[in-house]
C-alpha cells in the first residue's frame, strides 16, 4: 500500500521574518546621529553666546578700568579740588553697592565740562570717594599730609551688562 505524502509549506513567523532588518538597523543609527548632531549644535551655539558675554564683559572692564585712569589724571592735575560723591569712601562703597549711584548725575566724564560724546567715552564715567588722612600723618598746619581716596570707574552700555572697578589712591598735599 502505497501512501501518499503530502508537504505543506512550511509557515513561518513574523518573529523568524529576517526581511528588513538592515532597514531598521540603518533607520535607528540615522536617529541616534541625528540626536548627536542636533545636541552638538545646540551645545555649539551655547559656547558662542558665552564667548559673547566673555567678549562685552572684557570690554566693559577696560573702558572702566580706562575711566578710573581718567580719575587717576584728574586727581594729579585738579588735585582735591573735583566734586566727590561723598566724604567717606566707606559711603561711597555702601551707594554703590546698593545701586543707588546709578543716575549718571554722580558720575562725571572726562573734562567737567565734557559730556559723554565729547569725551569719547560713551557710557563710561568716573568718580571717587574720599578716604580722609592716612592713620600716623602729622596734623600739624603746613606740612604736607598724605590723603586717601577711592576711584571708581563704571562702564554701562545699555543692554550690556556693567562693571565697576575700584582703586585706592593715594595723594600728597
Amino acid at each position: 500500500m502505497l501512501k501518499k505524502i503530502i508537504c505543506l509549506p512550511k509557515t513561518t513567523s513574523i518573529l523568524n521574518n529576517e526581511k528588513g532588518v538592515v532597514m531598521i538597523a540603518a533607520l535607528m543609527v540615522l536617529v541616534l546621529l541625528t540626536i548627536i548632531g542636533i545636541a552638538s549644535t545646540n551645545v555649539s551655539n551655547t559656547e558662542v553666546k558665552i564667548a559673547n558675554h566673555e567678549l562685552i564683559y572684557q570690554q566693559n572692564f577696560y573702558r572702566a578700568e580706562g575711566a578710573t585712569m581718567e580719575a587717576v589724571v584728574q586727581m594729579e592735575s585738579a588735585g582735591p579740588s573735583l566734586n566727590w560723591v561723598t566724604d567717606s569712601v566707606a559711603d561711597t562703597e555702601y551707594l554703590i553697592e546698593n545701586g543707588n549711584l546709578q543716575s549718571s548725575d554722580f558720575w562725571k566724564y572726562g573734562s567737567a565740562e565734557a559730556t559723554p560724546a565729547q569725551s569719547g567715552m560713551d557710557n563710561t564715567q568716573y568718580l571717587g570717594g574720599y578716604g580722609g588722612l592716612l592713620p600716623g600723618e602729622p596734623l600739624e598746619i603746613g606740612s604736607t599730609k598724605r590723603h586717601e581716596y577711592a576711584l571708581y570707574g563704571r562702564s554701562a552700555p545699555p543692554n550690556r551688562g556693567e562693571v565697576i572697578v575700584e582703586i585706592g589712591y593715594i595723594k600728597a598735599f
